[in-house]
């Protein structure tokens, strides 16, 4: 029986700042979705609560408990003086992947290789360029296993190479049955790789819509489509 996340008039305020406001949607085991808005629409707040970084003032959300979650942000300070190589490892013996400090240590290796990180495992990681983090916060997410994956700008830094492989990766990731949750202001990224496109603005879920309708934007194409919901001569 395939598994489903369902969320329902989730609601977050950060002082006077109304983050989201009454959000509901599903999400099915295996699906992409790609969360869409400018910037302040709600989408990382949204993440943070589906992740357990955060907790919503109100509304329910339930399903999560049977998935193995990992949780992307935009950005992330790594520790001072720690290298690549040792922070991921830590946090392979955190999420249980690892048993010892030299098999903590295999799988982080592993896990730097696939991001074609190996070369730089000795380096520290707080002296990263912004794209090599980006790669680095990913590596991280894989390890464990993941069955859904919280995603949020994960494409920020990357240079046109690391934005393919990391698209062939999300796809790949998907294939093997993972459900990709991920926030995005490349809307061709989102049309070219999601199933479902959320749309948000001013906390409110705006839009739950295929690619399709996105594709078939007509003069202007997605961006143009973009606006006319969230731009300064949206309704």
């Amino acid at each position: 029986m395939s598994r489903r996340i369902l969320a329902s008039g989730l609601s977050k305020r950060y002082g006077e700042v109304l983050a989201l406001d009454g959000v509901g949607f599903e999400v099915e085991e295996g699906q992409s979705l790609a969360l869409i808005g400018p910037n302040g629409a709600g989408k990382s707040s949204l993440l943070r609560i589906l992740g357990g970084i955060a907790r919503a003032d109100s509304g329910t959300l339930r399903g999560l408990e049977s998935f193995r979650i990992a949780y992307v942000p935009d950005g992330l300070v790594f520790p001072a003086g720690s290298s690549a190589l040792a922070w991921l490892a830590f946090v392979s013996r955190l999420k249980g992947a690892a048993k010892s400090a030299r098999e903590a240590a295999q799988v982080a290796g592993r896990a730097l290789e696939a991001m074609g990180l190996a070369e730089h495992a000795r380096r520290s990681a707080a002296d990263f360029s912004r794209g090599m983090k980006q790669r680095l916060l990913f590596a991280q997410a894989l390890i464990g296993e993941p069955d859904i994956l919280l995603l949020d700008e994960p494409a920020s830094g990357l240079d046109p190479l690391w934005t393919i492989e990391w698209k062939e990766t999300l796809r790949a990731l998907k294939a093997g049955g993972a459900t990709i949750l991920f926030s995005t202001h490349r809307i061709d990224d989102a049309v070219e790789i999601a199933d479902r496109i959320l749309l948000f603005d001013k906390g409110k879920l705006l839009r739950d819509e295929l690619p399709v309708d996105w594709r078939q934007a007509g003069a202007g194409g997605p961006e143009r489509r973009f606006l006319s919901f969230v731009g300064r001569g949206a309704a």
